[in-house]
């Protein structure tokens, strides 16, 4: 059964599955478990923090102008010392503030993203008529694991979620790539379940000039593929929490593998 929960209660105070854990449940439970224990270190890159304020900027509005600084234009100096010395001066004024710097162009570019969504017409129907950021609990019926998700975009009339992606590039051969490597459609299924949703749309913006836009539908043979993909996750995580144990690798011996690329075609000629 799916519960709603209210977007300003503590996401990460949640003890249940998401699709972030399970990257790392994948590698091994021991892995999650350090994962969720916050033993890592998770610092976000670079293009992740400005996907995580670019998110910020387009669902939370006030809390972006509230939480992020733009550090000042250094275009306009002449030499590499004084673009230095601006840059300085800004983030020692902003030092007990607590804000997140964005650089200028950084600050700019993530405007003209929400800009453009804004713009594009159905970009503005989610933004005026979804609700966003909500977060969901369900339990999943297959394993009995505990499961959660903070959707960007829920239009329940319509039963449908939507997903924001700040990428690099949104060409299907591009995107293709970007869904499999991160395993989106592995997303879709999950989010989709959970909820209880009919369909999920996955909302596409290029992170540079013109910031297009792109809408995508994840079709239902996708969603077997995702189901395939998480469902054994779910179930190993459920085994994990009932024997409160998070084994890591194997202790069996494993051969040594290669990839592919680095066995010469003479030795795959013999071993054929």
């Amino acid at each position: 059964m799916n519960s709603f929960l209210n977007p300003n209660y503590d996401y990460e105070r949640i003890n249940a599955l998401n699709h972030s854990g399970m990257q790392y449940l994948e590698k091994s439970p021991a892995h999650f478990l350090a994962w969720r224990e916050k033993m890592l270190d998770n610092k976000p890159t670079d293009a992740q923090s400005f996907g995580i304020a670019a998110h910020t900027a387009v669902l939370e509005p006030e809390k972006f102008a509230e939480n992020y600084f733009c550090l000042p234009d250094t275009s306009v100096c002449t030499t590499a010392a004084q673009k230095a010395a601006m840059t300085k001066a800004a983030k020692k004024e902003m030092d007990d503030s607590g804000k997140l710097l964005l650089s200028y162009a950084d600050y700019q570019a993530i405007l003209r993203i929400r800009n453009s969504i804004y713009q594009h017409p159905f970009g503005k129907f989610l933004i005026e008529e979804s609700q966003k950021e909500t977060i969901h609990m369900w339990t999943d019926e297959s394993s009995g694991a505990n499961c959660k998700c903070r959707t960007d975009f829920w239009l329940p009339q319509s039963r449908t979620l939507a997903d924001l992606k700040i990428c690099q590039d949104l060409t299907d051969e591009a995107f293709s790539r970007h869904v499999a490597n991160y395993k989106i459609h592995r997303q879709a299924a999950f989010y989709l379940d959970g909820v209880g949703a009919e369909n999920f749309l996955i909302v596409g913006v290029e992170r540079n000039p013109p910031y297009a836009i792109r809408i995508f539908i994840v079709p239902e043979f996708l969603m077997t593929i995702g189901r395939s993909l998480y469902k054994p996750l779910c179930q190993k995580y459920q085994k994990c929490v009932v024997s409160n144990s998070w084994p890591g690798f194997t202790t069996n011996l494993t051969p040594l593998q290669l990839p592919a690329y680095a066995i010469p075609d003479v030795i795959i000629d013999q071993i054929a």
